[in-house]
């Protein structure tokens, strides 16, 4: 019944794509890169089945409890964007989850001049300048996104349908994007994982203009060693223009039952660190990168809470 649905899934998914001609960009899902807890961000992005990030995880598990609830805040590039975002599971049987995150991700307070002179390609003196055009540069995305995961005998299988509104000063845009990832637990401690992200997605704006994305393969790894945790992701889209790798790396390790310490690097971020803290069943997590692949940008920070609602008492 399961294979069916997701066999369903596919087809609907594959002849929706025909009612639509789009160009392919590389813009337009920026919200889905960012790493949607403290945890991930610490380390350099890559996923872990345990987590709350669901904007990153492949699938749900039996980690995730209904009545599970995580807050996190990030300012990336010294407070110039500012990303949020907050997961809760609905639900949780055996043999299914389900749950959704609202993610935000703002950037203001950037002075626009493009109004203030006639850009003709020569040089700019100060009286050409309008001063009084000058305003301030406004981006942002909203998404509501949505993962329902089965176990199978592949194992989990995650999908995910990602709903998104984006406004860049005077235009707007709605789209949406599907993903599908499955975890495999080979033993007790290793885990392996694949994902398409972007399997299909459109992103409409108004001025008529439709733009798609092509699909990225993920495939991570975990490995449980004593009190360390390695992880690791490569990624590559499906372009033919562009087949270059990301590598992600991460090492946690417990120092107590209630401490740890994260390190990380991304092609895309560079090197990162954190640390978690666990106390009366709530968890908080920070994490820090100096972002040494755009360092004139300035740094990155991030502070996540993850809250069990199920053992909280009221």
């Amino acid at each position: 019944m399961k294979q069916m649905r997701l066999n369903s899934f596919f087809i609907h998914t594959i002849l929706f794509s025909f009612l639509f001609t789009a160009e392919y960009s590389d813009f337009g899902f920026e919200i889905f890169s960012f790493s949607g807890d403290a945890r991930t961000h610490s380390l350099g992005g890559s996923p872990y089945e345990e987590s709350m990030s669901l904007n990153n995880v492949y699938s749900l598990n039996n980690f995730h409890k209904k009545g599970k609830l995580s807050f996190s805040y990030a300012e990336y590039y010294s407070g110039i964007l500012k990303y949020f975002q907050s997961s809760y599971i609905i639900r949780n049987h055996k043999k299914s989850s389900f749950g959704f995150s609202f993610l935000h991700k703002k950037i203001d307070n950037i002075p626009n001049t493009q109004e203030a002179w006639d850009d003709v390609g020569g040089i700019i003196s100060q009286d050409q300048i309008d001063y009084g055009s000058i305003d301030y540069y406004d981006d942002q995305q909203i998404s509501i996104l949505l993962i329902y995961s089965f176990t199978s005998k592949l194992g989990d299988v995650g999908l995910k349908i990602k709903p998104v509104y984006t406004s860049v000063l005077d235009y707007s845009a709605f789209g949406v994007s599907f993903d599908i990832g499955i975890n495999k637990k080979i033993n007790n401690n290793y885990g392996i994982g694949i994902l398409i992200k972007n399997l299909y997605s459109l992103n409409y704006w108004n001025t008529e203009k439709i733009f798609s994305r092509y699909p990225t393969v993920h495939i991570s790894n975990s490995l449980n060693y004593k009190r360390i945790l390695l992880l690791n992701e490569i990624s590559s889209s499906t372009s033919f223009h562009d087949s270059s790798f990301n590598v992600k790396l991460g090492v946690e390790t417990s120092v107590t039952n209630k401490l740890k310490l994260r390190i990380g690097y991304s092609d895309e971020q560079s090197f990162s660190a954190g640390i978690g803290f666990d106390h009366s069943d709530i968890s908080y997590s920070y994490s820090y990168s100096p972002n040494f692949h755009n360092i004139i940008l300035g740094h990155n920070h991030q502070f996540s809470i993850l809250l069990d609602l199920s053992k909280i008492k009221l």
